[in-house]
């Protein structure tokens, strides 16, 4: 439990409304939790914990193989590999018009790449750091921005790749000047996601063992390897995974392919929703997340 110290919770746990503290009390420093402790402010006042603990993260994640960085490049590679393989390959090739089916997917596994890799970390972000929360006063806030940051070089190498992709088949216009929006609401969406999952994680070790699966099937409800519009009356389905939206709009900004407007506007608002319910979810439960872990 996070508790905040107030002069009178002594009192009020003494039973006695309005009694004065005793030395005892005092000294003991009784406290009481409080409902809420995350503020808005704590979003920008976290940024050298966040930065720091997104670093500490991605060093220790390569720190210890023996490819190190270089795997930023090969999964990608061995992803877009598997999805080339499984979509145009092993079955009929999805039509891409003018685009390269190879850059068309790349730019999918983009957003893919940051979704499902926040969707992996984010739930065990809590209990990794467990002795931190339980210990330290260190905000909580700070360990679902740092999990967004140490994710951030795989988004960045794919995201590179997509875009000198672009360039060499010719599909890239004057749609790219969008791309720095699109990326902010990419990272938007997800933190609003995280802030959710990370909670859940913390209270409930299910959310633990339910990401990966979601990971394993989300790829094949997410129009990464094959165009929204492919799936049919199912589409109308598909647009309400809200990857489905940001894969829509980076694809037009990207590749100057028409998007489909329903699958932008429900990510969009679900993006929304994500935050704002993330927000009320996390901020109930960061005062008992020491308790929980």
């Amino acid at each position: 439990m996070s508790p905040t110290p107030t002069p009178t919770a002594a009192a009020a746990s003494s039973g006695v409304s309005g009694a004065p503290v005793t030395p005892i009390e005092d000294a003991l420093h009784v406290t009481v939790p409080v409902p809420r402790r995350v503020r808005l402010r704590d979003i920008w006042a976290t940024f050298p914990v966040r930065w720091m603990l997104g670093r500490r993260d991605v060093k220790i994640k390569y720190k210890q193989s023996a490819l190190g960085p270089l795997w930023l490049v090969l999964q990608p590679v061995a992803m877009l590999a598997a999805i080339t393989i499984a979509f145009s390959k092993a079955t009929t090739a999805p039509d891409t018009g003018d685009v390269p089916y190879v850059v068309f997917a790349l730019v999918g596994l983009a957003v893919w790449t940051y979704v499902q890799m926040t969707i992996t970390v984010a739930p065990q972000t809590l209990v990794a750091n467990q002795q931190v929360v339980r210990r330290s006063p260190c905000p909580r806030l700070a360990f679902v921005t740092g999990t967004l940051i140490s994710v951030l070089p795989p988004l960045g190498v794919v995201l590179v790749a997509s875009v000198l992709a672009a360039v060499i088949s010719g599909s890239l216009g004057i749609e790219a000047l969008a791309m720095p929006v699109l990326i902010v609401w990419l990272i938007v969406m997800m933190w609003g996601f995280t802030l959710l999952v990370t909670a859940l994680g913390g209270r409930f070790r299910d959310a633990v063992a339910l990401a990966p699966v979601i990971v394993q099937a989300g790829i094949f409800f997410t129009p990464v390897g094959y165009p929204i519009d492919a799936a049919g009356s199912f589409a109308k389905v598909l647009a309400f995974n809200p990857a489905s939206g940001v894969i829509e709009a980076w694809r037009w900004s990207l590749l100057g392919m028409a998007p489909d407007g329903f699958a932008i506007a429900v990510g969009l608002a679900e993006t929304v929703a994500a935050v704002l319910l993330g927000w009320y979810v996390f901020g109930r439960m960061e005062t008992r997340f020491s308790d929980y872990v």
